[in-house]
This record gives structure tokens, sequence and C-alpha cells, in this order.
């Protein structure tokens, strides 16, 4: 996990069960990887939080961007 800046981070997915769904049908699955990771955040009290979840964004791994109401511009990307 990589921390840009306060209330926010990035961090690389590199184990999906369900790989192969993934690349025919990202929309679906990816979409509901962000929702559990929103849910789970929401669970811990965060709201706030933002996530963006970029399929296949780096070999072999998808990339999860987290942002609360506390990050500021620029700390998003």
């Amino acid at each position: 996990v990589d921390r840009p800046g306060l209330g926010a981070g990035v961090a690389l997915l590199r184990s999906c069960p369900v790989v192969g769904l993934a690349v025919s049908t990202p929309d679906v699955v990816c979409g509901v990887h962000q929702g559990v990771i929103g849910g789970a955040l929401g669970a811990l009290g965060a709201s706030a939080a933002d996530t963006d979840l970029e399929p296949f964004a780096a070999p072999g791994a998808c990339l999860v961007r987290v942002r609360t109401a506390t990050s500021g511009p620029g700390l998003n990307r």
C-alpha cells in the first residue's frame, strides 16, 4: 500500500479468485470488488471514503485508490 498523502492510499490487488471472469466482464467482477472494498471501509467508520478500482492497471494486478474527505487535490491519482 502506497500512501500518497493524508487520507489517501493506493494498493495493487494481485490475487483475483475469478480473474478469467474479470477479463471477460470487468464491469461486473471489478464492480463487486470495488463495492466490497467500499463496504469494508464503511464498516471501519470511513463513510466518506471514495474508492476507484482500475482493472488490470499493472501487469498481473488491479489498482485500487482510496480517498477520504481529508484528501486534498492532487492526492487521489
